[in-house]
């Protein structure tokens, strides 16, 4: 449990949870008041946390972290613009090690929604690296190769999830001058044609 020295100060919110497969940790972040953030692991057996990362200075904040199945490794945002923007980079964490590294290092170019496939060997992720849309990408794990696998050159593709080879997404018109609907799709990681599972109903 969070000792007296943890308790969080007024002002702070927990939330982007995820878990290890076995289900015996939960990762979660803790924004603060003051615009720093923690990511803390908890196990789920004996309910203690565990600080892994924590933010240096003021609006050092983390976004969207998601544990590996195994539990070694986190991946999550940081933005990295100067100003008012947001432009994030990918960055994972070994949880063993306190090591933080910058995965993809694109200053110009923002990622979105990284997360695991179910099998731990890819990360996936959202970019904008065509400026237009939001494409998919994933990242073989072992062998560090980087394919795009997304479908629709004039939507975003935000969020993914990659179980047995199947690949499942959302795609649509996220802030765009189009219709404002977006569905799910499911598509093999190499195929072109992706089957439309949602539609609008009204």
């Amino acid at each position: 449990m969070l000792n007296v020295s943890q308790i969080p100060p007024k002002g702070t919110g927990t939330l982007d949870f995820s878990f290890t497969a076995d289900g015996k940790k939960m990762l979660y972040t803790e924004f603060q008041s003051n615009r720093k953030t923690a990511l803390i692991i908890r196990n789920l057996e004996n309910k203690s946390d565990r600080i892994v990362l924590q933010s240096a200075y003021e609006r050092d904040e983390i976004f969207k972290p998601f544990i590996h199945p195994n539990g070694d490794e986190v991946v999550f945002l940081k933005n990295m613009a100067n100003d008012s923007t947001y432009v994030f980079d990918i960055f994972t964490l070994d949880v063993a090690k306190g090591t933080v590294k910058n995965l993809i290092q694109t200053p110009d170019i923002s990622e979105r929604m990284p997360n695991w496939s179910d099998d731990g060997n890819y990360l996936i992720w959202s970019s904008n690296r065509n400026k237009s849309s939001f494409d998919l990408f994933k990242l073989n794990r072992t062998t560090q190769v980087e394919e795009q696998i997304s479908f629709f050159e004039d939507r975003q593709e935000l969020n993914a999830h990659l179980s047995n080879s199947i690949l499942v997404f959302d795609s649509g018109f996220y802030g765009m001058n189009e219709e404002g609907n977006t569905y799910i799709y499911k598509a093999g990681t190499e195929e072109k044609t992706p089957e439309q599972l949602t539609k609008i109903s009204y």
